[in-house]
């Protein structure tokens, strides 16, 4: 009786009372596939309410982290090609990157920094090239970086919610999907100093 007044919740878009409901079958059934279409069919509602609302950078984030969801990648790669500052093919100093239709990345040069190590890198949908080290923003907004970190400008594993970035000599920059700006890396001269940015679009 439970099951089917959670299988009815989930087909009426009560995403939540339906997960709650399968979550307290425990095993029963097909239970854990069910909560798992829940939570996928809940983000893909949201994800169309941001597109609705007019936030395309939060609704490609969101259909990105479902990607096998429906048409979600689809879609989620649509969205990034209105909203992303993507730059496809960088090089700096003795390195040059380049962004693949498929979302991986190649790199040549000088690899003393492990800078070229980026074979394995999925789902990328922008690069920049620093000086021995680079950068990737991945489809659900978060950020990979390999190479040279001796001035902290690889640390960017807990960025969130990014839809551009630059890496410079020894500095990262990341524009957020809500107009401000992160930076880490060497603040010498003042370069990290953005945190007070807003309604910037493109860095």
């Amino acid at each position: 009786s439970n099951y089917k007044k959670a299988e009815m919740l989930l087909s009426s878009g009560d995403y939540k009372n339906a997960i709650i409901m399968f979550e307290a079958l425990g095993d029963y059934k097909d239970s854990a596939e069910l909560i798992k279409e829940g939570n996928n069919a809940a983000a893909y509602a949201e994800a169309e309410a941001l597109l609705d609302a007019g936030d395309k950078a939060r609704a490609a984030i969101k259909f990105s982290t479902i990607a096998e969801y429906r048409d979600a990648k689809e879609r989620g790669r649509s969205l990034w090609s209105e909203v992303a500052q993507r730059e496809t093919v960088s090089a700096c100093g003795l390195l040059t990157v380049g962004l693949k239709a498929s979302g991986t990345v190649v790199a040549v040069g000088r690899n003393v920094n492990g800078q070229c190590n980026v074979s394995g890198w999925k789902n990328i949908i922008a690069i920049s090239a620093g000086v021995d080290y680079t950068v990737g923003l991945k489809a659900d907004g978060t950020v990979i970086a390999v190479g040279n970190n001796d001035h902290g400008q690889c640390n960017v594993s807990d960025w969130t919610d990014i839809v551009s970035v630059s890496a410079g000599t020894a500095h990262t920059v990341g524009l957020k999907a809500d107009g401000t700006v992160v930076a880490v890396g060497d603040n010498d001269y003042s370069q990290c100093n953005v945190s007070d940015w807003t309604d910037i679009v493109a860095v």
